[in-house]
C-alpha cells in the first residue's frame, strides 16, 4: 500500500524546498523543474550566491504520516525568575514612554 506522500510524488504535485544559507530565505521549486545535477543559485533577498546540489531523488517536503503532529499544547513556553520578569516589564514600561 502506497502512502499518501508518494501518490503526490508520484503525480509530480509536491514541491522542494531549498533556502539560502545566509539569510534562511525559502524558495520552493515545482517538481517537474527540479534538476538532476547541481545548480548555482542565488538568493533575490540578501543576494548570496551558492551551489545547490539536488540527488538523483529529491528531498521532497512530504507530509510526515508516521510523527505526531505538535498541538499548541505541547510547546513547553520559557519559565523566566521573577528578577527577569522583573526587568522585562521595567525595559516594556520605559519603552513605551520612549515611544509615547
Amino acid at each position: 500500500m502506497k502512502k499518501r506522500g508518494q501518490d503526490l510524488k508520484a503525480a509530480g504535485a509536491i514541491p522542494m524546498d531549498i533556502f539560502c544559507p545566509t539569510c534562511r530565505e525559502g524558495y520552493r521549486i515545482p517538481s517537474m523543474r527540479v534538476p538532476k545535477t547541481s545548480r548555482m543559485v542565488m538568493c533575490n533577498s540578501c543576494g548570496t550566491a551558492w551551489k545547490q546540489f539536488f540527488g538523483a531523488e529529491p528531498n521532497f517536503i512530504a507530509p510526515a504520516l508516521d510523527q505526531p503532529v505538535k498541538t499548541q499544547r505541547e510547546v513547553r513556553r520559557p519559565i523566566y525568575s521573577k528578577a527577569v520578569l522583573q526587568v522585562l516589564r521595567e525595559e516594556a514600561a520605559l519603552e513605551a514612554k520612549l515611544r509615547a
